[in-house]
């Protein structure tokens, strides 16, 4: 019986081979053959980088959403006990400047009012600060050789004008879209605004890093690795972002955010009673230190006398 042979080349490899076509008639085989392997990685690099992508919207959408809905637990604790903490904080200022008037007092030998004791913190501030302006300008002459550098504030205040004006250009609302691309600019727009108000340079620095994108312009193929090296600062900037995300989840009020609204109304209660507390304890403690004041008064003035 004859050996049957078997064909160990590839068909594509045959010059001239060529297939029948579903439609009819012939074509080259030569079309069918497989992509080249870098095209292949190339293309699957592709999708991983799209799939983080989205992957890392989802995570800014989440941190934005986050923070809205913490700023608007913020302003609701803010309608119900602001006004309790403004006192608390005043008080606790009167409270330190009644300390400094008994303590200046111990040492003078005169029962001086409450305008001249202040008069003298003022000065003695006053000597301070003179003294640590002229130290901070020595030795910014000495750091400089002569060249004048702008001061921190105003180096910062130009910072944070520059930047936000950057974030404003590139999320605002009027660039979007659709409807829901305006809505959610608008909702970005408003966390820019308020860190702007506030001279939250480290917010807004935070917000363009967030939703920085490359300008648009000409397409150059980057290579292969490129495209590695950029899928892995994706993946690195999506832990970054998850773990601010889980910092934003865990904080106070990001709690609250997620509590339910009987137990945050609770929680609201009884901060405005540990206030009140607080500050009828603050209360009697500024008469103590005034009936201090007085009674050392009136032993200068006995001494005077």
């Amino acid at each position: 019986m004859p050996k049957i042979l078997r064909r160990t080349t590839p068909i594509s490899e045959v010059a001239g081979a060529t297939e029948f076509s579903p439609t009819g008639g012939t074509q080259p085989t030569s079309s069918l053959l497989p992509a080249p392997v870098d095209i292949h990685q190339r293309v699957k690099l592709e999708l991983d980088l799209a799939r983080w992508d989205h992957r890392l919207d989802e995570v800014r959408n989440a941190i934005m959403a986050e923070e809205s809905a913490q700023r608007a637990i913020e302003r609701e604790i803010n309608l119900e006990i602001g006004h309790l903490r403004e006192q608390v904080a005043e008080m606790l200022g009167e409270i330190e400047r009644l300390e400094a008037r008994i303590s200046r007092l111990e040492i003078s030998s005169m029962p001086l009012s409450d305008d001249e004791l202040d008069d003298e913190e003022m000065d003695e501030r006053a000597e301070n600060a003179a003294y640590w302006a002229e130290w901070r300008q020595q030795r910014e002459e000495r750091g400089n050789n002569g060249h004048h550098r702008p001061s921190g504030n105003s180096q910062r205040s130009r910072d944070l004008r520059e930047r936000y004006r950057a974030l404003a250009r590139l999320i605002h609302p009027d660039l979007a879209t659709d409807a829901r691309g305006r809505e959610h600019r608008e909702q970005i727009m408003r966390l820019a605004n308020e860190a702007y108000e506030a001279g939250d340079l480290a917010q807004i620095e935070r917000l363009l890093t967030l939703w920085s994108q490359p300008l648009d312009g000409e397409y150059e193929m980057p290579s292969l690795e490129q495209q590695q090296r950029l899928l892995i600062q994706k993946k690195s900037e999506h832990d970054e972002l998850r773990r601010q995300l889980r910092n934003l989840e865990r904080s106070e009020l990001g709690k609250l955010v997620r509590s339910d609204i009987r137990k945050r109304r609770r929680d609201i209660q009884r901060e405005s009673e540990r206030l009140r507390r607080d500050l009828a304890s603050l209360r009697l403690r500024r008469r103590r230190l005034m009936r201090i004041l007085d009674a050392r008064r009136r032993e200068l003035s006995e001494i005077g006398d």
